[in-house]
């Protein structure tokens, strides 16, 4: 009797004991998500009080009729083709960039001797003139240890590998073996300028196929985006490890706004994350950097460059219609929020065939 009631109070001790460590842990873990909803809270106010720095505009948009600074100074100068055409009949084993004089050694007194001069002319007893004749002399050879003299106009005008190509702000990343500013110039010298006015109709081009934004590391394809019945609405579909065009709309090199759509990150759905660096346009243009977006559309590529960057919030993001040959792409922001969305504006400037 003694034994089955010891067991009873064995068994009340074992359940006090299971619900105090049960209530103790729902209290930790209770404490653990406050802790987290508080922070999360107070970061997702703090992330939406810095959009603001996302909204840029560029002083000195892009005009065809001053010239696209980004496509002509990539143009060889008329002093460096002059130096070119001067190379043509400088010796081989000279750098084949820089113009060349030669110059004559100094020779030594000692070894050619004296330089005799025009004598005076002689009066002869028959009143008569006459000249004495000038010795001929040869212009001393060459020394074998002379160098030819490079023109400080030369190099002045040249500029170490790849020189400007490489932009300040990647000077920090010396492992990089090929810098996106460097790809980026070698991309933009394939294009001409293009003038915004003679832009295409709409529907009269091809769809993109591909787009490349080299200052944030953009390379992804392009695929229009279909509409899905919801019953009680349509929605146009998300885009998965691409980008996304809105194919009712403009496309690249016409007279309309182009309409692209990429994931910012997709850590739940994986869709991938093609539009991460999308948030670091902003900076870029707001350290005087020129950024460009090239959209591939069939055998022909067009050059746009951003000239603004605005946020809206999801519930006021509208697309529309500017007049003019435009691409906007559009991304989610902030991280781990995701209720505004970031629109980045381009112009069109070019176009490669």
């Amino acid at each position: 009797m003694e034994a089955g009631y010891d067991y009873l109070l064995e068994r009340s001790r074992l359940q006090h004991r299971f619900i105090s460590g049960s209530a103790i842990f729902l209290v930790i873990i209770g404490a653990l998500l406050l802790s987290a909803g508080a922070a999360y809270f107070i970061y997702s106010y703090k992330a939406r009080s810095d959009l603001g720095n996302l909204n840029y505009v560029v002083s000195d948009p892009p005009r065809y009729d001053a010239g696209v600074p980004a496509l002509t100074d990539l143009v060889p100068s008329s002093e460096a083709d002059q130096g070119a055409s001067e190379l043509s009949t400088a010796p081989s084993d000279l750098p084949r960039d820089l113009p060349v004089t030669s110059v004559e050694p100094v020779q030594d007194r000692a070894e050619t001797g004296p330089v005799p001069s025009k004598p005076d002319t002689v009066i002869a007893t028959d009143t008569t003139v006459q000249p004495t004749p000038v010795p001929e002399v040869a212009e001393p050879p060459l020394a074998d240890n002379a160098r030819p003299q490079i023109s400080p106009s030369a190099i002045a005008g040249q500029q170490l590998y790849p020189g400007e190509a490489i932009k300040s702000t990647y000077w920090n990343n010396t492992l990089e073996y090929e810098p996106s500013s460097y790809l980026e110039a070698s991309l933009i010298r394939e294009f001409s300028p293009l003038d915004p006015s003679s832009a295409a109709p709409l529907g009269t081009l091809s769809v993109p196929s591909k787009i490349l934004i080299p200052s944030i590391g953009v390379d992804s394809l392009v695929t229009g985006l279909g509409i899905l019945n919801l019953g009680d609405s349509r929605a146009y579909e998300t885009p998965k490890h691409v980008v996304g065009h809105i194919p009712e709309l403009a496309n690249p090199g016409e007279m309309g706004s182009s309409w692209f759509f990429g994931h910012l990150e997709s850590p739940i759905a994986g869709e991938g994350n093609v539009f991460y660096n999308l948030p670091g346009v902003p900076d870029l243009l707001r350290k005087g950097l020129d950024v460009y977006a090239i959209i591939e559309s069939g055998p022909t590529a067009y050059l746009y460059q951003i000239v603004e960057t605005r946020v809206v919030h999801q519930n006021d993001m509208k697309m529309y219609d500017t007049g003019r040959s435009t691409i906007h792409l559009v991304s989610c922001v902030p991280r781990f929020v995701y209720d505004h969305r970031l629109i980045v504006t381009g112009e069109i400037v070019g176009i490669r065939n």
